[in-house]
């Protein structure tokens, strides 16, 4: 089965070059970013992809006939993939579930803290010259509400709790990671509200202009999941009130455009959709990934008969 791992970046690429190359000697990496036309003539000939960055939708894999597997170093295939058209055509679609859960917490965490005790705003005033006044809030004995409790919710409630939080949640199914309640009362009555829900038809736009207003004055909403989840429009509005704070780390369009009104609020706290990323994560992500592609490659070569090339 030919393999290919299309469009990794400089530091997939060195990962896979130690350790990890035993677990699939066959697959050729190459380091570029491709668009859909530059994807579909650099992956003609492959049976199987190891993806990082492409987007995959229906015209992609219409033109990729020797396609049978793909294998996304993501938690979200569906963000990427075109489920339903892979689905048509008998191509199989992992993702890496899990691989991030702890780093993804913590930095959650940190735009919490980021938000309570004014960190970027002090850090912003003090490079431009200005000795500012902030009162901070302590963490400790604030109802901190997690919304969407899978592996990522379930550790940031962990560590929620470990700090002296209260910690109550909301979840599309049976939970018994937090004291579990409707998800408008969790809004509304959370010191810090933090999402932690995959995105899909039901999820997008959930915490929509309505439930943003039912936040809290003096509240802290924080997003590592993804940026369709909310109304970016709602929050920026609800963000110039000054009544609440942010810490963002997904949007809905990314890279954030250099114009985007998000920039320009000092109640927000913004990375560049890196929770995700420590040296632990990276190896865990890629290796879940290795193994996937590995999986299915073997199973379309005992399904065919056919013998690994």
């Amino acid at each position: 089965m030919i393999l290919r791992f299309p469009d990794a970046t400089e530091a997939m690429a060195e990962l896979i070059e130690g350790p990890l190359a035993d677990i699939l000697p066959a697959l050729r990496v190459t380091v570029a970013p491709l668009d859909p036309a530059a994807l579909v003539a650099a992956v003609q000939d492959a049976e199987g992809l190891l993806l990082q960055r492409a987007r995959i939708d229906a015209a992609t894999l219409a033109a990729l006939p020797r396609l049978r597997a793909i294998a996304y170093l993501s938690t979200g295939v569906g963000s990427w993939v075109d489920l339903e058209a892979a689905a048509a055509r008998g191509v199989a679609v992992r993702g890496v579930p899990g691989y991030g859960d702890r780093s993804i917490a913590e930095h959650a965490l940190a735009l919490v803290f980021s938000a309570l005790r004014g960190v970027a705003t002090a850090d912003r005033a003090l490079r431009g010259g200005r000795w500012i006044e902030h009162v901070g809030t302590e963490l400790a004995g604030r109802r901190l509400a997690v919304i969407g409790l899978g592996g990522t919710g379930r550790a940031l409630a962990e560590i929620g709790r470990a700090l002296g939080c209260e910690v109550v949640g909301w979840n599309r199914s049976p939970s018994d990671a937090a004291k579990m309640l409707p998800l408008d009362e969790c809004l509304a009555t959370a010191d810090i509200v933090s999402l932690h829900l995959a995105l899909t038809s039901e999820t997008r736009g959930l915490i929509d202009r309505r439930r943003i207003g039912l936040l809290r004055p003096g509240s802290v909403l924080v997003n590592t999941a993804r940026g369709g989840l909310l109304d970016e429009a709602a929050l920026v509005d609800r963000l110039r009130t000054g009544d609440i704070a942010a810490g963002l780390d997904v949007f809905a369009r990314e890279p954030l455009p250099a114009d985007h009104p998000l920039l320009g609020l000092d109640n927000v706290t913004l990375t560049p959709h890196l929770a995700w990323n420590t040296g632990a994560a990276r190896r865990r992500l890629l290796q879940g990934g290795l193994l996937a592609l590995r999986d299915m490659a073997g199973a379309g070569q005992a399904a065919s008969g056919t013998q690994p090339r």
